[in-house]
């Protein structure tokens, strides 16, 4: 049996599509687990029960809102299967995803399976994975930290249930990648197939998209730099990807200080980032994983160009919008 675990929190519009890709799979010996992480909006959890009474497959749990991350493991603790998928409620997957992950993962005698996903209905691959690809720990971890083939996300991925006993889920910023990491390190083998089975859908109004910056965004800094002290002890042949990596965090977490403009440029936190920022330009412009766009971001937010670039950008889409300009 392969258990596909979906957390969900407030997700009316998408959840119903979701849970039908899950259930329409070419293979059937399945059971889906929605994690109702303490849904406020008075539709969400009432779905839940509607899709649970809709197949006997498909297993509820209503529990009070502690993240994605807690809901995930809630929903580990209660499954039957031998193997693990984990989708997001707002996503959704290709009809044949589960049998082509189980075959692939009994072929290469792999504890785990990763796969491509697309942007929306009509986007291209992420990763355009073009062949099978056996990889051990350490190179799965150089192409997770280099953004190349796969990365700390845990969905677009099959587990066997046994590699996620001992793996600790928690509630920080950036945790996807810890627990993701952690996974890595455990399994004896990974493969990587040519599948593109897994639609991430970009909604605007979503938690990760929200234009504020968390109180604790630096959280992902912290966690990124920990990891790459952690990378130079037991990997150095992987630091350089680890360092892009903690670049690329620092980078993400100064564009979400700078877009925001409650947060004050001669703030303790805003200085503490854009001091780290400015010390890495060189090797972020110079190393061979940064895009262009990237690099060019990257540039703006060291010398305090990206927040009146970004002010007048929005200002012109804004009034685009409203067919001003």
């Amino acid at each position: 049996m392969i258990s596909v675990i979906v957390p969900v929190y407030n997700c009316p519009d998408y959840l119903e599509n979701c849970i039908h890709s899950i259930m329409a799979q070419t293979y059937e010996d399945i059971e889906c687990i929605i994690v109702d992480d303490g849904s406020t909006d008075g539709i969400t959890p009432q779905i839940c029960d509607d899709l649970k009474n809709k197949d006997d497959r498909v297993k509820v749990i209503h529990k009070q809102n502690e993240g994605h991350q807690l809901a995930r493991k809630a929903g580990l603790d209660m499954c039957r299967g031998a193997y693990v998928m984990f989708v997001d409620a707002d996503d959704y997957i290709e009809p044949n995803v589960l049998r082509r992950c189980l075959d692939a993962m009994k072929e290469t005698d792999t504890d785990m399976v990763c796969f491509d996903y697309c942007v929306n209905e009509e986007g291209e691959p992420g990763f355009q994975i073009k062949d099978v690809e056996i990889v051990n720990s350490e190179a799965a971890l150089k192409y997770m930290l280099s953004l190349q083939r796969m990365d700390g996300n845990l969905w677009c991925k099959l587990y066997k249930k046994e590699l996620l006993k001992n793996v600790v889920f928690d509630s920080r910023r950036n945790c996807d990648f810890v627990t993701m990491a952690m996974i890595i390190q455990h399994a004896s083998g990974i493969a990587l197939i040519p599948l593109c089975g897994y639609h991430y859908r970009i909604v605007e109004d979503s938690l990760s998209r929200n234009i504020m910056c968390h109180p604790k965004e630096e959280e992902y800094e912290q966690t990124a730099y920990a990891f790459l002290k952690k990378i130079e002890k037991e990997y150095p042949g992987i630091r350089e990807e680890a360092k892009y990596y903690w670049l690329n965090t620092l980078l993400y977490v100064c564009i979400k200080m700078e877009k925001d403009i409650t947060v004050q440029r001669h703030s303790e936190r805003f200085r503490v980032i854009k001091k780290k920022t400015r010390r890495g330009l060189m090797f972020y412009l110079r190393s061979p994983y940064s895009t262009f766009g990237d690099k060019l971001k990257y540039f703006m937010c060291c010398f305090n160009i990206f927040r009146p670039f970004y002010r007048c950008y929005s200002f012109i889409m804004k009034n685009k919008k409203r067919g001003i300009l």
